[in-house]
């Protein structure tokens, strides 16, 4: 059986590149303690409630 995870996080930030910014190092300190026998297929920040994507980025 494949298992999906799911992580959400809330963050209180701006619409703006310093958002960005500060997802791309929440994911940079995420992977590398995340488990190798899991496949990361992506990392996305949305907006709260419209779901409008806001940054994404591809896992290793």
């Amino acid at each position: 059986m494949k298992a999906i995870v799911k992580i959400l996080l809330a963050l209180e930030i701006p619409d703006d590149p310093a958002a960005r910014r500060r997802f791309q190092e929440i994911v940079s300190a995420l992977e590398p303690v995340l488990p190798g026998e899991c496949e990361v297929r992506d990392f996305k920040m949305v907006e709260d409630g419209t779901g409008r994507l806001l940054e994404t980025r591809d896992a290793r």
